[in-house]
């Protein structure tokens, strides 16, 4: 009686197992589907807005393998945007810190830095259905900002490369809008011994623009470089609903 008894006890305990991890499955995938509804919801909403401007702050320091300071730069830039997909990006200043003393950056130096085009990276892409198998997902904490209940996400690449990150991202809970990420490498390079992103987000007239990101790098390239990099881009002074001239955007002020 008692064996029989206990058989049923294991039986009904791996079915409540079984069903509770099945029901969590289902909770992560309701999660996941209305945080990729919502970003596609933002991605459309920007791609509708009229043109506007931001002005851009890029701060970039090298150390060397002890931490000390080897170079420092600052770079400011007004950027001029036209929805869906063209943006136009102005040098304001430019300077170095070497020798304790920041110094203004040659002319030849700022016109090779203005032509140089920046990357597109999608936060939220591992969510989409077509790439939510390459990872596991998990609700790791839940915690508030400005007043704000957040949802904490935590994201694993089963794949281990360059491309699949590792890391948390963090929702409001009332609208599933993405607020802050903390990403890695799952792997990294030959000469890359750890890598790390940070994103802020900021509320811009009911849309969700780029606040801050930061990047920082620990390498080691046998004898040529030991050290780490690190570059900060501060967002600011956002202008939207703005009727730009073609000239502006599409003109080089050099010709």
């Amino acid at each position: 009686m008692i064996g029989k008894n206990m058989h049923r006890y294991i039986i009904l305990m791996l079915a409540y197992f079984v069903s509770f991890d099945f029901l969590i499955a289902r909770d992560i995938d309701s999660l996941l589907m209305r945080i990729y509804d919502r970003a596609q919801q933002q991605e459309i909403a920007r791609e509708q807005m009229c043109d506007y401007s931001y002005h851009q702050s890029v701060h970039f320091i090298k150390r060397d393998g002890d931490g000390d300071i080897e170079e420092q730069s600052l770079r400011e830039f007004k950027v001029y945007v036209r929805p869906p997909d063209f943006n136009k990006r102005l040098l304001i200043s430019a300077q170095n810190y070497k020798h304790g003393n920041w110094s203004d950056v040659t002319a030849a130096e700022c016109n090779k830095e203005r032509k140089t085009e920046s990357q597109q990276f999608s936060l939220t892409e591992m969510v989409a259905p077509e790439n939510r198998s390459m990872y596991s997902f998990a609700v790791s904490d839940t915690g508030t900002e400005k007043q704000d209940s957040l949802i904490c996400l935590t994201v694993r690449a089963i794949k281990k490369d360059d491309k699949h990150f590792d890391g948390r991202l963090w929702f409001r809970a009332e609208d599933y809008t993405l607020i802050r990420a903390e990403l890695k490498p799952s792997d990294t390079s030959v000469g890359i011994k750890s890598m790390c992103m940070k994103f802020d987000m900021a509320s811009v007239e009911n849309y969700w623009l780029p606040a801050r990101v930061f990047l920082e790098a620990h390498l080691s390239f046998l004898f040529f470089f030991k050290g780490s990099i690190q570059t900060t881009i501060d967002f600011s002074d956002y202008q939207l609903n703005q009727d730009l001239p073609d000239s502006l955007l599409f003109e080089d002020p050099e010709n």
